[in-house]
Formats: structure tokens, sequence, C-alpha cells
């Protein structure tokens, strides 16, 4: 089996590897593999992304979309913490990711504080539907809200 390693948490594009040579440390790009039957996906709970090593949330929209678009219906999605996904799970993680986006925004557009947006739980219809993880709803808000209010200004 051909396994493609990729990585929405850091953002950025990955690169082409050679086959045998591990993912680095937190933050630098794993390998990619042109066919493959099985991928590699940061995970399906609240992203984690990791601003300091470039991360960023337009990055982390483009390694999904990348990711569901070289998915096919076989696809076996293999997330760095969880279960095994499929690539309905991503589109779901996209969708989730954008829905909580556009919350957050909204708020932020209303001129409320990060504890007020916190306190609206802008991840509310999700929280019982996405797994748990180190990367909680909060984590991932605060996250959000420090990308948005960037985005606005």
């Amino acid at each position: 089996m051909i396994l493609e390693v990729v990585t929405a948490s850091t953002g950025s594009r990955a690169r082409r590897l050679r086959a045998g040579i591990r993912p680095s440390a937190c933050g630098q790009q794993p390998p990619v593999f042109a066919k493959a039957d099985a991928r590699l996906q940061s995970g399906t709970g609240y992203p984690f992304v990791d601003p300091t090593n470039g991360g960023t949330l337009a990055g982390l929209l483009a390694g999904l979309g990348d990711t569901i678009g070289r998915a096919g219906p076989t696809s076996k999605i293999i997330p760095g913490h969880g279960p095994t996904a499929d690539r309905a799970a991503l589109i779901a993680q996209r969708d989730m990711v954008l829905a909580v986006r556009d919350r957050v925004a909204m708020l932020v557009a209303q001129g409320k504080s990060l504890e007020e947006v916190i306190a609206a739980k802008p991840t509310g219809s999700f929280d019982t539907q996405v797994p748990q993880s180190a990367q909680t709803a909060e984590r991932f808000i605060r996250w959000l809200y420090a990308e948005v209010k960037v985005a606005q200004h």
C-alpha cells in the first residue's frame, strides 16, 4: 500500500520527497506521494494550527481542500490522532471550520471581545459531534478569533 502523508495543521504546501523519508518535527512538511490509497491527516477534531511555524487559516483550508481533492471514494484518511476517516469526514471537518470561522467573524464584526466570543459558543452545534482531543473548542475559538481579527484589519 502506498501511504501519502499530508498535514493541514502547518498551513503550508507539502513538498514532494522520496519514499522512505520520515516527516520531520511539528511544522515541517511530510512526504507526499502522487498515487496513494491511504493518507495521513492531522485529525478530524478541532484542528490545531501552529502559527509560530507559519500555520494559517488559509493554509488549513487549502490543505483540507487539497486532501479532499486527492481523496477518492475508497481513500482511507489516517489522522495523527483519532479513528481512520474517509473523504466525507474531511469534508465535514472543512465545513465545520468554515461555519465556526463565519460565526466568529460575525461576532468580531459586532465588536465582541475574545471573552464574549468564547461565551457565545460559536462551536456549540459541533461540540457533541467533534471528537475530543487536546485541541479544545476554546483553544480553537481563540485561534480563529486572532485569525479573523488580523483579516478584518
